[in-house]
């Protein structure tokens, strides 16, 4: 595990955590999440080069920390922390594969908010481990339509990074959408198509699909919390027909998080969402291209 990148995230987790317990009686609404993980993915690569493949799998710990901060009834700004952090893969995979697989990101959010939905803008940066750790920033445009008990959301983004191993120079699209049943249950789903190059290797070209889906469950009256589980599943695909290299490489991950979230507000779900801290960062594990120890090509 990574002590130091867990440690600023833990840290950070706690400070933003600290602040919305703080600042909800001034009407500012957020949340903190705990979960732990588990990852399966499945890397295959070839090209003139020869061909590699593997699968490797390994547990994870999760935190974030969210808090919105009104400026006028209408007008919102968002705060956002998190981070991931793989626990000692050679030991839980059983095949001597190392796999880095850490993640923090801070960012924030401005938004317009009625009765109808949101708009507005996000950024941020923050740093992946791939191999070695590089910073990772991002920006975009974010909305969200309010249809009773049902949330449309979209962003449209960009992203980058500075490490040859990571994504970069990438656009991305997403689209999601959230169910209340009643004030204790939501169910969501999202998709996302991201569209970029192979770090510093701009004659290799990837394009990524993410999805993922969830259910969570409000309980609690004097300390709201509510528990969570989710599916996120990515499909990856580089590859290089011209310059130096020349291959294609592929992977399929797929990971199950569940835990925690403490809510600083809100009477239930719709109410914390369409009130409170809704929006979400872009998922710093789209950064990550190779897992293990061995180049696509």
């Amino acid at each position: 595990m990574n002590w130091k990148l867990m440690t600023l995230a833990t840290t950070s987790v706690a400070a933003l955590a600290l602040s919305v317990s703080s600042a909800e009686a001034a009407g500012m609404m957020g949340d903190v999440t705990i979960g732990y993980g588990h990852n399966w993915s499945d890397f295959e690569a070839g090209g003139e080069f020869g061909s590699t493949g593997f699968d490797n799998e390994f547990p994870a710990i999760l935190g974030a920390a969210r808090v919105n901060l009104p400026y006028s009834d209408t007008v919102n700004l968002q705060l956002d922390v998190v981070g991931s952090s793989s626990l000692d893969q050679t030991f839980f995979n059983g095949k001597g594969i190392y796999s880095s697989a850490q993640t923090f990101g801070i960012g924030g959010h401005v938004n317009y908010r009625d009765d109808q939905g949101l708009l507005g803008v996000f950024a941020g940066a923050g740093r992946v481990v791939e191999f070695l750790s590089a910073p990772v920033f991002f920006a975009g445009f974010e909305g969200q339509y309010f249809c009773s008990d049902w949330t449309l959301s979209a962003k449209a983004g960009y992203m980058d990074s500075d490490e040859s191993l990571l994504l970069s120079n990438a656009g991305f699209i997403q689209a999601g959408a959230s169910y209340y049943s009643g004030k204790k249950l939501k169910l969501t789903g999202n998709l996302a198509y991201i569209d970029g190059q192979f770090g510093i290797y701009s004659d290799v070209d990837v394009e990524e699909w993410a999805w993922s889906l969830g259910a969570e469950y409000w309980f609690g009256e004097t300390m709201p919390v509510s528990g969570f589980v989710e599916y996120r599943g990515r499909s990856v695909e580089g590859s290089a027909t011209t310059g130096s290299l020349v291959g294609t490489a592929d992977l399929d991950e797929n990971t199950i998080n569940a835990g925690v979230k403490f809510h600083f507000g809100g009477d239930g779900f719709q109410d914390a969402d369409r009130k409170g801290a809704s929006a979400e960062l872009p998922d710093l594990n789209w950064y990550r291209l190779i897992p293990g120890t061995s180049s696509p090509f």
